[in-house]
């Protein structure tokens, strides 16, 4: 009984079955490993209702919100999630301020939401922390205002500083956390965390808490 001939058509069609299938799995192969990343972060975003920046390379300054335009030196996100109000990034500045080795890069975790009052810059700097990102903020220290066990209170005004030193924020907040007010925005600097979603879920429960009881701003009468 005589073989039937192999027809070229049904070669070429396993052949781009084959083919279709190598490419869909290095697609699937590069999501779950080179891309993991930004997957997670795009799925957590998306269940969220924020909207998630990606720069892993970190060339791109790009516009920063307050108070991150007045850090010196500047810091790139390398991740950037946002719902319009709230802001949680992960940065890399390339030189470390005030710390042991300066002209090492530092990555920072952050969180920026608005609050009602308008703050000269106020922060809590966590003493455990031998480099913090609130040192790239120009503020005298004040560390005669409350007990230096947990955090330095810095500060551009006298009167905002006492405010925060007279607060509850200081037991509210965790010993490895920053704060820091500036205009109508608080930040908190969680570098000492790790950046993902568990933990980010956290952080803005978090800021929640601490943005409800924040103290009423004192304003020098004129």
């Amino acid at each position: 009984m005589a073989e039937a001939p192999l027809h070229w058509g049904v070669f070429w069609l396993l052949a781009l079955l084959l083919t279709a299938a190598v490419c869909v799995f290095v697609v699937l192969a590069r999501r779950m490993t080179v891309h993991r990343r930004r997957v997670i972060f795009s799925e957590w975003a998306d269940s969220a209702g924020f909207k998630a920046y990606f720069n892993e390379a970190a060339r791109d300054h790009g516009p920063l919100p307050v108070p991150l335009d007045r850090l010196s030196p500047p810091a790139s996100p390398i991740v950037q999630l946002t719902n319009g109000k709230l802001t949680l990034a992960q940065l890399l500045s390339l030189t470390t301020p005030a710390s042991a080795h300066p002209e090492r890069p530092s990555t920072w975790h952050i969180l920026i939401t608005p609050v009602g009052a308008t703050w000269p810059m106020t922060a809590l700097r966590p003493i455990a922390h031998a480099a913090s990102l609130l040192d790239g903020f120009e503020m005298s220290s004040y560390p005669s205002l409350a007990p230096p066990e947990r955090f330095i209170i810095f500060g551009a005004d006298p009167i905002a500083a006492r405010r925060i030193a007279q607060s509850q924020l200081r037991g509210l907040l965790p010993a490895d956390l920053g704060l820091m007010l500036c205009e109508n925005h608080l930040l908190l600097d969680f570098s000492a965390r790790a950046f993902d979603p568990i933990e980010l879920t956290r952080i803005i429960a978090l800021a929640e808490q601490i943005a409800s009881r924040l103290p009423a701003l004192e304003t020098t009468k004129v």
